[in-house]
C-alpha cells in the first residue's frame, strides 16, 4: 500500500511538471509559428462546427470547470475579458486555441514517459492511459471552440462589408 502512494504522489508530481514546463514553453512560442497548424487542426466533419460535442459531451455544461493554465500561471493568453467585437482579439483566441491544442497533443505524445518512469511497470501502463485520458477533455473544448471563433470571425467581416457597402451607397445617394 505504501509503494502505491509512493507511486501515486510521484506521478502526480511528474504530471504537474511536465504540463507546467510544457505549457511555459508552448506559451513562449510566437504565435505566427501556430498558423501552419490551423490546416493540419482544421474542423472535421464530423464535429459539425463543434456542435458534435455539445450533442455527445455536454462541453458547453462543463468546459469552463476546468482549469486554464493561464489562470493557474501567469503567462500566455487570458480570456478574462472576451471582447466578441475585436477581430484582432478573436484572431487571437482561435491562435490561442491551436496553441494548446498542440500543447496537448504534445503532451499525449510524451505521455509514455510515464510506462518508463514506472519502470514499465502495470503502474506505468495505468498513468500513461490516465495521462493521455486527462488530456482528452483540453483538446475537446479547443475543437468546440474555434469553429464556433470562426464563426464569429466571418459574421463581424460580413456586417463589415455590408456596413461598408451601406456607406458607399450614402456617399453615392449625397452625391447626386
Amino acid at each position: 500500500m505504501i509503494y502505491f502512494f509512493k507511486t501515486l504522489l510521484t506521478n502526480c508530481m511528474w504530471v504537474c511538471f511536465i504540463g507546467v514546463v510544457s505549457g511555459i514553453i508552448f506559451a513562449y512560442i510566437p504565435a505566427k509559428a501556430f498558423r501552419f497548424t490551423e490546416k493540419l487542426l482544421k474542423t472535421l466533419e464530423f464535429e459539425k462546427n463543434g456542435r458534435f460535442y455539445d450533442k455527445y459531451f455536454k462541453i458547453s455544461v462543463w468546459k469552463d470547470k476546468l482549469p486554464q493554465f493561464s489562470n493557474i500561471i501567469r503567462v500566455g493568453f487570458h480570456l478574462n475579458n472576451l471582447e466578441i467585437k475585436s477581430d484582432e482579439y478573436l484572431e487571437r483566441f482561435k491562435i490561442e486555441t491551436l496553441r494548446a491544442e498542440i500543447t496537448h497533443i504534445f503532451l499525449i505524445i510524451i505521455s509514455p514517459v510515464f510506462y518508463y518512469l514506472n519502470e514499465n511497470s502495470t503502474y506505468g501502463i495505468i498513468y500513461t492511459l490516465l495521462y493521455i485520458i486527462g488530456n482528452i477533455p483540453f483538446l475537446m473544448i479547443q475543437r468546440f471552440n474555434r469553429p464556433r471563433i470562426e464563426h464569429l470571425q466571418k459574421m463581424i467581416e460580413k456586417r463589415k462589408i455590408k456596413s461598408e457597402h451601406l456607406r458607399e451607397k450614402q456617399r453615392k445617394a449625397e452625391k447626386n
